[in-house]
């Protein structure tokens, strides 16, 4: 929880899956830094422009995956003081065609849209200067290696790093058996498009791709992801055009008249056309303008139509939106909510999935880098701030040390739990304590509405909270005991004692 709240990982998670909702996929990062400035460990969103991923993957965690790529625009200087021993090959990725990095990611149905440009080069900011710039390529990818695997003890499974000195540590105070196997061991390397800047295994426990992918629908052929969008898009077509040839009839009018019937046809045409129009006929002659608004009451009676078909095709009725329906009773739209989530479960299946999978990787990162002694901030119930120690080095009678809350002697679980979506779950919970209350007894209820109050969003609901308790004459238990009060406790307490 603290790592995701300094990361403010639910906004990322949030945009993440907005890109899954529009474009089929969105990708989540999870690692370690070494900015001092910062937290060791970051999380963050990437756009799924910039990764590429194994084709032949079929899982949804990519735990099958070979590779996986992710580029990003960097400028030289920057580029040049992350790698010092490649600079030369740095300024000649520089250095090649001119380009702007604004069209280089343009695709269209898996091909390149005309007119992108190279891979490096320069091209002309807003100042209209050339700013060099090089497009470095990151390579997550599995190869089959020789490596050293703990085999038991609560560290088993973990790959032994000679960098991990906490791991050895942990291993070797255990007394674990180390064994060599043959794994699929996940390697890092960063490049431009002509040179190599470096390359080594992954440092994380792990041994996962940092990115997660959210999906949203996946082809079972291709197994290319794909979102809502792309079910509606011809039937968008076909609105647009019947939208368009209803604007067309009841902007334009027929005309029938006997020949002669004007003397000028082309100015009878342009004053029919206007809303003011005046048009003089010849006496004798037949002429009448006719409007076809049947004609366009047609075309608006299918576009109502193919809005509902878009509605209905990714599976939002009007009880999801919270549209006044024909549905009555609290149990028909709670039925109907049900029956539109049925499209959407998928869908959110893959979100619950892909939390689990990044917490999973979360922990695993928490248990490898936060070795030193830490103090976290934790927010608990009513907004209570809880500062938790972990990592606290004690030292012994016996002269050893030993650390309280030790955080990195084991292997934790990350479990995602399953509940309803609401708009806000916490009026759902004050609803259902109040339903709740209204059928007991007058002392229970009242109990019940304090427990209620805890999940309302009224800004004085504490005073009301007090009232009610003044009123019953019971105490908050979240504040401390005045002197009276812990005197009045102890004598109850001693009363008590002498009872039993």
């Amino acid at each position: 929880k603290y790592v995701a709240d300094i990361n403010r990982v639910q906004f990322r998670r949030s945009q993440a899956f907005t890109e899954a909702c529009k474009v089929g996929v969105g990708w989540l990062d999870d690692g370690a830094r070494d900015d001092p400035t910062e937290d060791i460990l970051y999380s963050k969103n990437e756009s799924w422009r910039n990764v590429l991923w194994d084709s032949k993957a079929t899982e949804l965690d990519l735990s099958d995956a070979r590779y996986l790529f992710r580029w990003k625009w960097v400028d030289e200087d920057i580029a040049v003081m992350m790698f010092p021993d490649r600079a030369d090959q740095i300024r000649a990725a520089c250095a090649g065609n001119p380009g702007d990095e604004s069209t280089l990611d343009d695709w269209y149905l898996g091909n390149p849209v005309a007119g992108s440009g190279s891979l490096g080069g320069l091209y002309s900011d807003f100042t209209g200067t050339e700013r060099r710039r090089v497009r470095i390529i990151e390579a997550q990818f599995r190869v089959p290696v020789k490596s050293q695997v703990v085999a038991d003890g609560p560290m088993k499974g973990a790959y032994l790093n000679p960098m991990d000195n906490r791991l050895i540590e942990e291993v070797a105070a255990n007394g674990s058996r180390i064994v060599d196997r043959i794994t699929m061991r996940v390697h890092f390397a960063v490049m431009t498009e002509t040179a190599m800047l470096a390359l080594s295994p992954s440092a994380y426990r792990h041994n996962r791709f940092t990115l997660t992918p959210i999906w949203f629908y996946r082809d079972n052929k291709t197994r290319l992801p794909y979102g809502p969008i792309r079910r509606v898009r011809d039937v968008q077509i076909d609105l647009n055009k019947r939208a368009s040839k209803a604007l067309f009839l009841l902007n334009t009018n027929q005309v029938v008249a006997d020949r002669g019937a004007v003397d000028d046809i082309n100015v009878a045409r342009e004053e029919v056309d206007r809303p003011d129009g005046w048009v003089t006929k010849n006496p004798g002659k037949e002429f009448l303008i006719r409007r076809d608004s049947e004609a366009a009451n047609g075309q608006g009676e299918i576009m109502s139509m193919q809005a509902q078909r878009i509605q209905n095709s990714v599976g939002i009725n009007n009880e999801n939106l919270g549209r006044q329906t024909n549905a009555a009773s609290g149990e028909a739209i709670k039925a109907r909510q049900l029956q539109g989530s049925v499209s959407t479960t998928e869908c959110f299946d893959n979100l619950r999935l892909a939390i689990q999978i990044q917490g999973q990787k979360q922990l695993s990162l928490t248990e490898q880098f936060y070795t030193d002694a830490k103090v976290i901030r934790l927010t608990g119930q009513k907004g209570k701030i809880e500062w938790v120690k972990i990592n606290q080095p004690e030292q012994q009678a016996d002269g050893s040390i030993r650390y309280l809350n030790d955080i990195t002697n084991s292997q934790a679980d990350f479990i995602v739990a399953e509940a309803d979506f609401a708009g806000t779950l916490r009026q759902v919970m004050f609803d259902s304590i109040n339903a709740m209350a209204a059928k007991l007894p007058p002392e229970m209820a009242i109990r019940l509405f304090l427990i209620a109050m805890e999940f309302s969003d009224l800004p004085n609901k504490d005073d009301i909270t007090d009232a009610v308790r003044k009123v019953i004459g019971e105490r908050d238990p979240e504040k401390e005991m005045t002197p009276e009060e812990a005197q009045a406790a102890e004598e109850q307490a001693a009363q008590q004692a002498e009872v039993i």
